[in-house]
């Protein structure tokens, strides 16, 4: 009986020096390292890496993704505890630290001029082949309401004393941003503040004219006792100017999210506000959208499964007066087939101005001329359907057409009373009413216009378009424009 517990201790401390040595050899900084290192992407590098039971080290970190990205990290120093891990689901820090933070994104590179060659010295243009018909696949992604509610129910427990983090960020233009992101105690039960902040730090202005450029973003949230979050606020500022220190953007935006998974419902309040006093210096294609803000409030609920957009406002103004104004009239469930019925949203033109309609033309399109008025009503029909309509027969003008810089309409005045249709089929039909087309001598072309478009596997816009038209020209007044 005594040697059988003597070959049971010997056992035992067998056992234990086996995981003393195995602990000595697993936390040492080469093994880390060399374990790490075999695991990262190609060209990446790690300077130093230690990993003990109660603290985590980490010493200029390297990444380079597949995409081309390039990450760095200086120093990433934290006290954890994996035992909380391991048994209680909780994620413990003490005293998150990360400096020398870099994220570089890659150069945009357009590949659609670039040719390809073949083995045998063919040269293939980069065109794409017409695509054939794919069957349906379903799609196994979640739905927005699973996502709120899993957001509600996390298993995993957040208890972190503090994070400090400071980097820098490099977009495509190699424009380069100070980035900083701290946070105070978050635990359970404890309403939490996380602070972020990005600003522009080049030297040289930006394409239109930008060179100072900042953002700052708050988020609170208060973290269940059993895990996942009940509520959720997100504010942010965001500012830009030029070098003369005028005013390009001024935007801000707030969103509140307060989730009960346990009564599955949810809801969610989205406003946003932006002044753009020269948009070019973001897109220039906005170049005639001078002074131009916007504003919009969206609000939904999640009951069960099912979620209901129940605002949907939007405003645009130009030079402090209002010009284009959307309002949802009625909740629209997303995610779900709906049937509407009944007015569905009001669009309201106030002197819109014709250069606000230049940048969607396309094709050289210029119009100029006096500004467009109008009210427009969505609705559904009985059918499952939808009309649109105008409470009031439009007048356009006097109006001016060009292209490429050369005429082809002079001071023309363009009257019509619209309906739009799309039935449950996706087959969309028009009828244009009493259409005028007069200018200054008098009808140019008077008549009515309607038609049909059903769906089409051809790209062209007039694939599966149906037109008819009685028109009545007149030929004197015709010889006088300049198309």
């Amino acid at each position: 009986m005594k040697t059988l517990f003597k070959i049971f201790l010997v056992l035992v401390l067998l056992v234990v020096i086996a995981l003393c040595i195995g602990y000595f050899v697993i936390t040492r900084p080469a093994f880390q390292k060399n374990l790490i290192e075999g695991k990262l992407p190609a060209d990446s590098s790690l300077k130093h890496v230690q990993v003990t039971t109660g603290r985590v080290e980490l010493v200029e970190l390297k990444l380079r993704l597949e995409d081309g990205t390039k990450v760095k990290i200086g120093r990433l120093n934290s006290e954890f505890s994996p035992l909380a891990a391991f048994f209680d689901n909780t994620i413990t820090l003490k005293g998150l630290e990360l400096d020398g933070l870099l994220v570089e994104l890659p150069e945009a590179i357009s590949t659609s001029e670039v040719p390809t060659e073949e083995p045998m010295g063919k040269v293939v243009t980069s065109e794409k082949p017409k695509s054939e018909k794919k069957p349906a696949r379903k799609d196994d992604s979640k739905s927005p309401v699973e996502a709120l509610y899993t957001l509600g129910q996390l298993d995993w427990l957040l208890d972190i004393d503090s994070i400090n983090l400071n980097g820098e960020f490099i977009d495509p233009a190699k424009n380069r941003y100070a980035l900083s992101i701290f946070s105070g105690a978050i635990a359970p039960g404890v309403e939490s503040e996380l602070e972020a902040s990005l600003q522009l730090q080049s030297s040289q202005a930006m394409q239109g004219g930008l060179k100072d450029f900042s953002s700052d973003i708050l988020i609170q949230f208060t973290q269940n006792d059993d895990g996942g979050f009940e509520k959720i606020n997100i504010s942010s500022q965001t500012k830009g100017s030029d070098a003369a220190g005028a005013n390009l953007l001024s935007a801000s935006q707030t969103l509140a999210l307060s989730v009960d998974s346990f009564g599955e419902s949810a809801k969610v309040e989205y406003s946003f506000n932006a002044d753009l006093p020269r948009p070019e210096a973001f897109a220039l294609e906005l170049e005639a959208l001078q002074g131009l803000s916007i504003q919009g409030e969206l609000k939904a609920a999640a009951d069960g499964d099912s979620l209901t957009l129940t605002t949907a406002d939007l405003d645009a103004a130009s030079n402090g007066a209002k010009v284009v104004s959307v309002k949802l009239k009625q909740g629209l469930a997303l995610g779900a087939e709906q049937k509407f019925s009944g007015d569905l949203m009001d669009v309201d033109l106030m002197n819109l101005p014709m250069a606000w309609i230049n940048p969607w033309l396309g094709d050289g399109m210029q119009l100029s001329g006096a500004p467009l008025s109008a009210q427009i009503a969505v609705s559904g029909q009985s059918d499952g359907g939808l009309e649109v309509v105008t409470r009031q027969p439009i007048v356009i003008g006097p109006i001016s057409m060009m292209r490429g810089g050369y005429p082809l309409l002079d001071n023309v005045t363009v009257r019509m009373n619209p309906v739009f249709q799309v039935d449950t089929d996706g087959k969309f039909s028009y009828d244009l009413g009493e259409f005028e087309l007069l200018d200054r001598y008098g009808d140019v072309v008077v008549g009515s216009i309607s038609g049909s478009k059903a769906e089409s596997d051809d790209p062209s816009p007039f694939a599966g378009l149906q037109t008819k038209a009685r028109l009545q020209v007149g030929l004197a007044e015709l010889f006088n424009q300049p198309a």
